[in-house]
C-alpha cells in the first residue's frame, strides 16, 4: 500500500480551501504547521492524493487525536549545563528519560533536587560506545515521539511541533522518517536528527558522532524542521583524540560504510595525507578493490563529500595523476556546488600558479637590476607587472600596496594585459555583478 505524502505543495492548501471543511481557525493552524517543515524527502518514498489528504485534514479539524514526546538524554558531568536545558524543554516533554553514564560532579544531585514526576533516571555503564548507551536511554522511553538532546543543548521555541505531530497521526507511524533540527553552536551551524516515532524502527549505530539507521535496513528519509538548538563550543584536544580513537574503531566495525570515514577526513584533513585517504577510504567508496570509475563507485552524500576531501588534498600536494578521474565520479551529482566548483578550478589556478613563480623569480631577479632611465614606457608599466606577479604569486598585501601606489588609469595598462580580459571585468563592474550573483 503506498502510503500518503502529508505535506503537500505551498499552494495546495489555498487552491484546495473550499474542500475543506474546517473553520479558520483550523486552516491558519495548518498553515502554521505547514510552515514548520523545511524541506522533505518524501517526494521519493509517498504519493500525492488530494481526496484522501483531503479526509485527513477534515479528520485533524474535528478529531484531533493527543500525540506525547519523551525528550531523552545521556550525560556525564553536566551540572553546569543540564538544569538549562531541561528548563527549556520541562513544558513540552511528556516524560523526560536521563541516563547518567558515570558523573563524579553534581549532576545527579541537580537532577535529583527537581523532584518531577516526569522526569526518569537511570545509569548505565560506560563502554567507549554512545549509540550502545542512546539507545538503552531510547528504550525507556514510552511516548509516541522520541526527541533526542544534548545536555547543553536549549530548545528556544518549539512553536507548532505538538501540532504538527499530531496531524502526522492520522497517516501513518512516519517509521520511515528521522527529522532534523537546526544545530547552532557558536559560529558552527549544522542540522543533525533530533526526533523520530517511538516504533522501535530505528537505533543508532557508531561509537561516536553515532547516527540513526533502519534495524530492518530498509530506506531513511529526512525531513527538516525550523526548530533552532542551542549549544556549547566544548571542544578540547583531549576529547578529541578520544573521539577519533572511537572513529577508528567505528571504521573498522562498519568498513563499507563511507559516513565514519567522511567524519574522520573532516575532523582530520590536516593529519592525513593522500595515501591514508585512499586507504581508509577504499572499502567504503568502490564496490571492488580501488579501480576508479563510475560504475564501481558507490554514489552517496557521505562518498561524494570523501571525493571532495581527497580532491583537495591533492591539490595541496601536487598529485593529480588521478584528479580528472575523481572529478568525473561526483560531477553529475554536484556540478553546480561551490566546493565542486572550487575544487574544479583551483587545480588550474595551481597550475597556473606554479608557472608564474617560476616566471616570477627570473622577473624578480632582472627587475632588481632594471635601469629607469630614458625610458620609451612609463616606469607604471614594469612596475604594475610587478604588482600582478605578486598577486598571482600570493603576495596579495604586497601587490595591493603596488596598485595603491601607481592608482592606474586605462592609458596605464601595459600590453601584456590582454585587452578582452579588462573589457570583461569592466563590463561585470558596470553591470554591478558580484559573486552572489553568479
Amino acid at each position: 500500500m503506498s502510503l500518503i505524502n502529508p505535506i503537500p505543495d505551498t499552494n495546495w492548501l489555498k487552491n484546495n480551501k473550499d474542500n475543506l471543511r474546517i473553520s479558520d481557525e483550523a486552516y491558519l493552524e495548518l498553515v502554521q504547521i505547514y510552515d514548520l517543515i523545511d524541506s522533505i524527502d518524501w517526494e521519493y518514498s509517498r504519493i500525492n492524493d488530494d481526496a484522501t489528504l483531503i479526509d485527513k485534514i477534515n479528520q485533524f479539524a474535528t478529531n484531533r487525536k493527543k500525540t506525547t514526546v519523551s525528550v531523552v538524554y545521556i550525560v556525564k558531568n553536566e551540572e553546569n549545563f543540564i538544569l538549562k536545558s531541561l528548563a527549556s524543554i520541562i513544558d513540552f516533554a511528556d516524560e523526560i528519560i536521563i541516563v547518567d553514564t558515570g558523573s563524579t560532579d553534581g549532576t545527579l544531585e541537580c537532577i535529583t533536587e527537581l523532584s518531577r514526576e516526569k522526569i526518569f533516571l537511570y545509569t548505565f555503564e560506560w563502554c567507549d560506545d554512545f549509540s550502545k548507551a542512546r539507545n538503552y536511554a531510547n528504550s525507556h522511553a514510552s511516548c509516541d515521539w522520541i526527541l533526542v538532546l544534548d545536555a547543553d543543548e536549549v530548545v528556544d521555541d518549539f512553536k507548532n511541533l505538538k501540532l504538527l505531530l499530531s496531524y502526522f497521526k492520522l497517516f501513518d507511524s512516519l517509521s520511515d522518517t528521522v527529522f532534523n533540527f537546526n544545530i547552532i553552536r557558536g559560529s558552527d551551524y549544522y542540522k543533525t536528527g533530533k526526533l523520530i516515532s517511538n516504533t522501535g524502527a530505528f537505533q543508532y549505530r557508531g561509537r561516536v558522532h553515532e547516527s540513526f539507521y533502519s534495524i530492518n535496513n530498509k530506506d531513511i528519509y529526512y525531513a527538516n524542521l525550523k526548530i533552532n538548538v542551542y549549544g556549547q563550543k566544548r571542544e578540547n584536544k583531549e576529547k578529541a583524540s578520544y573521539y577519533n580513537e572511537l572513529l577508528l574503531k567505528t571504521m573498522l566495525d562498519y568498513p563499507t560504510d563511507s559516513r565514519w570515514c567522511y567524519y574522520y577526513f573532516r575532523d582530520n584533513y590536516s593529519q592525513i595525507n593522500l595515501n591514508q585517504m585512499f586507504e581508509y577510504s577504499c572499502k567504503s567508496i568502490f564496490k571492488r578493490g580501488n579501480i576508479v570509475s563510475e560504475n564501481n563507485f558507490i554514489s552517496n552524500y557521505f562518498s561524494v563529500h570523501i571525493i571532495m576531501f581527497i580532491l583537495s588534498k591533492m591539490i595541496d600536494e601536487n598529485n593529480y595523476i588521478l584528479f580528472d578521474c575523481y572529478l568525473n565520479l561526483i560531477e553529475k551529482k554536484v556540478s553546480g556546488h561551490s566546493d565542486f566548483i572550487f575544487l574544479k578550478y583551483a587545480r588550474e589556478f595551481r597550475l597556473i600558479q606554479e608557472d608564474i613563480l617560476n616566471s616570477m623569480k627570473s622577473f624578480l631577479e632582472e627587475y632588481n637590476k632594471c635601469l629607469f632611465s630614458e625610458n620609451i614606457f612609463s616606469p607604471n608599466c614594469i612596475n604594475s607587472l610587478l604588482g600582478y606577479y605578486l598577486f598571482l604569486g600570493g603576495f596579495f598585501e604586497e601587490s595591493g600596496l603596488i596598485f595603491r601606489e601607481l592608482n592606474l588609469n586605462i592609458r596605464d595598462y601595459p600590453s601584456f594585459i590582454n585587452e578582452n580580459l579588462i573589457n570583461y571585468f569592466q563590463k561585470i563592474h558596470d553591470e554591478s555583478y558580484s559573486c552572489n550573483d553568479f
